[in-house]
């Protein structure tokens, strides 16, 4: 089945995204192979029914029927492993500009795509620590795909890509600028002071040279006075304080976490975005067995779910869900187990959707919303198919 699904449906994709470079083969066809991938594991599924159907069970062995059982139960064990081998090929996050209307709680980051290839240990550093706040987003360069997990999260915004930007410049809680010489930088540096986001803006200085062209440019035309050039390193943060602009050298990892710390404290962003890091600085385990209702949570996370309660299994699989893994073997196992089942199911529907929103930073409540809806429709779908084949070979 893979092999046909490479040859029949991603080859032929790949060949044209190669002799093309342009990116939006992929995203434009990502649907389309997700679904065919879909229809074939279908397929499968299909076929191994019809087979198991056919089994004359009345001229087996017990030992040849317990072998047939546990060749489905395998079966049926192996589907998560099929969905994520899916997901780290398919499953990969870069978005159209359609997505800009799902940005709520993000990060932008604006930077030259000359500098890409620049120190991209520091920038998955910095990253990962922004990453405390909300998920980081940053312009596509156009017919290239970039979707690192360490990284910002590539979106590709077209060829209106000066209104686009300006329209997540307005929408974003924290701007971080790469501080770069080139004209496309300072047209985005003109825009964020033109429209005062000077005050949630973040300067990040990789390279001496360019932050000088930049100051003198910044000091002429917008008589913004930026930290002299003996005073940064080669590595630091600048961002403003009060009525002058303050400068946080990035010399060693924990100084990555400390800035995180200080920026918090000085704009506060846990307490003006509550709703959204309610329940964040608690661990998940803790999380899951919390029976109460936290009314500074976003609403509608914490809704009774009914697909984790009737179908745990499949849930677990289909939903960005923490520790899926140890979580879906407990949830088989009480397939036996069925007084154990009851409360796992009890406390699936209870906390389930809370444990996805927490699992991850969301760009918005309703992109939430349709994903986990989504995901759920999936989820009912694959417990039916796994419904009719137990008992296709269990009755």
């Amino acid at each position: 089945m893979i092999i046909i699904y490479l040859l029949i449906f991603v080859l032929p994709v790949w060949l044209v995204f190669r002799v093309t470079n342009n990116y939006s083969v992929l995203i434009g066809c990502r649907n389309f192979l997700k679904y065919s991938f879909l229809i074939l594991c279908v397929i499968s599924l299909a076929s191994l029914f019809f087979e198991k159907t056919a089994i004359d069970t009345a001229n087996m062995t017990a030992k040849e029927i317990a072998r047939k059982q546990g060749e489905a139960l395998g079966f049926m064990a192996l589907i998560p492993l099929i969905w994520n081998i899916w997901i780290s090929l398919w499953g990969l996050k870069f978005y159209s500009v359609s997505h800009i209307e799902n940005l709520d709680y993000f990060i932008l980051y604006l930077r030259s795509f000359k500098d890409d290839k620049k120190k991209t240990n520091l920038e998955h550093r910095l990253m990962k620590a922004l990453y405390s706040f909300f998920c980081p987003f940053a312009v596509g360069r156009p017919k290239d795909i970039q979707t690192s997990s360490l990284s910002a999260i590539r979106l590709y915004v077209g060829d209106d890509w000066k209104d686009n930007v300006a329209e997540m410049m307005e929408k974003t809680p924290i701007l971080l600028l790469r501080v770069s010489d080139t004209e496309n930088f300072f047209w985005e540096f003109e825009q964020c002071v033109v429209k005062e986001h000077v005050e949630k803006a973040i300067f990040w200085i990789s390279d001496k040279s360019s932050y000088k062209i930049f100051c003198e440019k910044a000091l002429k035309e917008f008589e913004l006075s930026f930290p002299l050039i003996e005073d940064i390193t080669d590595n630091c943060l600048i961002y403003k304080e009060g009525n002058s602009f303050s400068v946080f050298s990035l010399n060693s990892k924990k100084a990555y976490t400390e800035f995180v710390q200080k920026y918090n404290e000085l704009r506060h962003l846990t307490s003006i975005h509550s709703n959204y890091f309610s329940g964040r600085n608690i661990s998940l385990i803790k999380q899951f067995f919390y029976w109460n209702r936290d009314p500074n949570m976003m609403d509608g996370v914490q809704n009774w779910c009914w697909t984790a309660f009737f179908f745990p299994s499949s849930y677990i699989i289909f939903q960005r869900f923490p520790n899926r893994g140890v979580l879906y073997i407990l949830s088989l196992v009480t397939l036996i187990l069925f007084p154990i089942r009851i409360p796992i199911m009890i406390y699936m529907g209870r906390n389930a959707k809370k444990m996805v929103w927490l699992s991850e930073k969301w760009e918005s409540i309703d992109y939430f919303e349709s994903i986990h809806q989504k995901n759920d429709l999936k989820a009912v779908g694959f417990a039916a198919c796994m419904i009719i084949y137990f008992f296709s070979v269990f009755i």
